[in-house]
């Protein structure tokens, strides 16, 4: 998806859906006052257009500070998940989880296990927080599949500004220094 398409369904989105609920607030408003005037159909949509331009440019700009990190997406999914493939026994990799999760905003462990650790991490001005999980899947002696993938903690969040690309891209980013070249990223499947 090209970058004004990404923006253009983004301000449609934001634009119909605020101006919708402030059309809606404005008939409430109108039917509990008794009042015949205009219901407010031109004030709700300028005040969809101006929210849709607000959250483009919220967007642009996350954009913009992604980009200045090297981070380049194109997937505006909120549910991110990458798989890695290390030459390295899995109690290796284990050991690595808690420096691997130092890196993410204020991490706090939900659940862990020898394959397995699920992580909140805090609040930001890009989401209310998310769950990111990093599980590893041992091939062969010395070969483990490290899947780590990133969501919103609040399930009903449409737009995160990259943030969950960030969690996951700053994890892949750790694996790639600590193991070199031992590492290599596997296809999604």
């Amino acid at each position: 998806m090209s970058q004004l398409k990404k923006y253009l369904v983004t301000f449609s989105k934001a634009a119909i859906y605020f101006g919708f609920f402030m059309f809606i607030a404005k008939v409430v408003q109108n039917y509990f006052q008794e009042n015949e005037t205009f219901l407010g159909i031109d004030g709700s949509i300028f005040a969809g257009f101006l929210f849709g331009l607000f959250i483009v440019s919220m967007e642009f700009f996350s954009d913009r500070m992604l980009k200045a990190r090297g981070i380049n997406y194109s997937d505006s999914n909120v549910n991110q998940k990458r798989k890695l493939k290390i030459n390295k026994n899995i109690s290796d990799i284990v050991s690595s989880y808690k420096r691997a999760l130092s890196f993410l905003n204020k991490p706090k462990v939900l659940e862990e296990d020898m394959e397995m650790v699920l992580v909140k991490t805090g609040i930001s001005w890009k989401s209310f927080g998310e769950v990111v999980s990093i599980s590893a899947t041992l091939i062969n002696d010395e070969s483990t599949i490290i899947e780590i993938a990133s969501r919103p903690s609040l399930r009903s969040t449409v737009m995160d500004y990259g943030k969950n690309i960030e969690n996951v891209e700053v994890l892949v980013r750790y694996y790639k220094s600590e193991y070199g070249a031992s590492f290599s990223e596997v296809e999604n499947t």
